[in-house]
């Protein structure tokens, strides 16, 4: 097991006689980001959509 520093700086452990790391090779905060920024996308959606069936503007 090694410990590598990715792409954003972060580290993740690597398993080399699996060939497989923890985190993507772009590292655990960039991963965090796309996850927070589909989850922003997603709630914005549903958003949207319930404020149309109730027929209101969202604020």
């Amino acid at each position: 097991m090694q410990i590598i520093i990715t792409s954003d700086g972060s580290n993740t452990i690597y398993l080399p006689e699996m060939d497989e790391q923890y985190h993507s090779l772009n590292g655990a905060v960039t991963e965090s980001n796309m996850f927070i920024s589909k989850k922003d996308i997603i709630f914005k959606q549903l958003k949207i959509l319930l404020f149309s069936k109730l027929d209101l503007e969202p604020g």
